[in-house]
């Protein structure tokens, strides 16, 4: 086992005093004119790097020297991590990464908490611990849903929506799902009829587009994608158009296939170390994917888990509303439906809503963020305060356990 190493600058463009692209073997500017490019010696880093033999190490041999990969509350030693399962077959993520890009991060986001193997598996709670779904909870988790769409409009983010996942890479389905909600948020009832035609428009041409023959997406197209579509169903299901919601009701089954395909593809990609390239990344795969890919080596580890843990996060935050909205619409329509199951997701109020990768790791260090699956969130009635928990975690939980359950833990409710 040896120590990591992150790149510097070469001889040659230090001595000279200009920029160094860093490629291996030779920088561009070594290149160009035709000087040997020569390298310092590494410097170690808190990242260990292990053989390709160890490429999954478990939780007995792993050191975890950064305190942003170990979050507070969890104890290798007594939760240990299983190896991982073989990548699948199917290419679920075409971003594949090239030698020069495997660095100690990206060996060591592989083995992060919160991209391990198990966080990925849907959990069931059994029926006899939720509380009882009456109406007035399943109508408060959409009008939740509803505020939070309205603030991604005017505030730039919201509990599932991170105020930087669309920072950089800006898809064009998002960016169609913005206008399209601003419009439907800013109708009148003389042109409500032009703005929900928007909405029906846009959503068919998303899923047309999505239809293409071996159209293959990394992680986070498959993020912008689910979300894109969950954003038109919440509008159209509980609107009250009775022919929008017909229109919405055709797609319910796409929706879940896209969640699931979404769901997939960021387990996998967890496994192989591109999820960090899709979360950080500008680009995607294909011939301009060595120079896109680039400066993930010379991101300090810190902030490429900070932006890996925001694409993972909101992966299950995503996935969790999407299976949400199909069964409190089912709910609401036949009076019951299959329970969805649930993710591993972050509940510590602060966690989401942190303003750098300084600030997330200092959380993450300092306090458990209490990333737990939804089945037993119940323990955090015992475990936190109200103000403790953020509000997409106090909304799965008045969802799983109930109104009651809630104004128990002291959150005020009704009235």
């Amino acid at each position: 086992m040896a120590c990591a190493i992150k790149a510097n600058a070469c001889d040659g463009c230090a001595k000279a005093k200009r920029k160094c692209g860093k490629q291996v073997p030779a920088c561009e500017r070594c290149r160009h004119k035709g000087l040997d490019c020569v390298y310092p010696a590494p410097k170690p880093t808190c990242f260990m790097l292990f053989s390709q033999e160890d490429d999954f190490v478990s939780a007995q041999t792993m050191t975890y020297d950064s305190p942003a990969c170990v979050p507070g509350g969890i104890n290798p030693a007594s939760d240990p991590i299983p190896p991982a399962a073989a990548p699948a077959p199917a290419p679920l993520d075409v971003i594949a990464i090239p030698p020069f890009l495997i660095s100690p991060s990206l060996g060591d986001l592989r083995k992060a908490w919160f991209l391990t193997p198990e966080t990925w598996s849907i959990d069931h709670l059994p029926s006899r611990e939720h509380g009882p779904f009456d109406s007035v909870a399943l109508k408060r988790f959409i009008a939740a849903l509803q505020s939070w769409l309205s603030q991604w409009v005017t505030q730039g983010g919201n509990p599932f929506i991170h105020p930087r996942l669309y920072r950089v890479r800006f898809p064009r389905c998002m960016q169609d799902a913005y206008t399209s909600l601003l419009c439907y948020l800013s109708k009148t009832q003389a042109n409500e009829d032009t703005a929900m035609r928007i909405i029906s428009d846009r959503a068919a041409q998303l899923v047309a587009d999505q239809e293409a023959p071996e159209r293959h997406l990394d992680t986070f197209e498959h993020v912008a994608r689910v979300q894109a579509l969950l954003i038109y169903q919440t509008i159209r299901l509980f609107d009250g158009d009775i022919r929008h919601r017909h229109e919405a009701e055709q797609v319910l089954a796409t929706l879940a296939l896209w969640n699931r395909q979404m769901l997939d593809s960021a387990a996998h990609t967890a496994r192989t170390g591109a999820l960090l390239v899709c979360g950080i990344s500008s680009g995607g795969g294909g011939a301009d994917s060595r120079q896109s890919l680039a400066p993930v080596v010379d991101r300090e580890e810190e902030e490429a888990l900070w932006h890996a843990w925001i694409l993972a996060e909101s992966v299950r935050r995503t996935w969790l509303l999407a299976s949400g909205v199909e069964a409190v619409y089912t709910t609401l329509q036949r009076g019951q439906a299959p329970c969805p199951g649930g993710l591993m997701f972050t509940t510590r109020r602060g966690v989401w809503a942190a303003g750098s990768a300084f600030a997330w790791a200092g959380l993450c260090a300092e306090v458990d963020v209490w990333f737990m699956p939804r089945a037993q969130t119940q323990r955090l009635f015992v475990e936190a305060r109200p103000d403790e928990v953020d509000e997409f975690g106090q909304a799965m939980l008045e969802i799983t356990f109930g109104i009651e359950s809630m104004e128990r833990w002291g959150v005020a409710v009704r009235g």
